[in-house]
């Protein structure tokens, strides 16, 4: 079906974002569609998982794999977020009160 995509740490958080809801989208389309079995190797082997056994349920793992990893470089990214903000109080380039709102905002619930 499809390969695995390249990712690219130097994407922003938001397209990270996006590129992560791109890839749920795809992945229940891929397990929306009619079953398409796939022949096993070994003709006296057992039927396997869903995924070893169906090529649409094998496609939608592949985009289960990259959100993970698309996941991974924006929990990096908000991490360095948060330690640059710690640094930028720590050297006096930003008072408590804005740390805290910041850390408020990174934190808290998004409405």
């Amino acid at each position: 079906m499809s390969t695995p995509i390249k990712l690219n740490r130097t994407k922003s958080m938001r397209s990270i974002l996006q590129n992560s809801m791109d890839e749920v989208v795809s992945a229940q389309s891929a397990l929306n569609m009619l079953p398409e079995p796939i022949e096993p190797i070994n003709q006296d082997s057992k039927p396997g998982y869903l995924s070893q056994t169906d090529a649409w349920a094998q496609h939608s793992m592949e985009h289960l794999r990259n959100i993970f990893a698309w996941q991974r470089i924006q929990q990096d990214k908000f991490n360095l977020l948060e330690d640059t903000l710690f640094q930028l109080y720590k050297v006096g380039k930003m008072n408590s009160e804005t740390l805290n709102t910041l850390l408020e905002i990174l934190k808290g619930p998004l409405l």
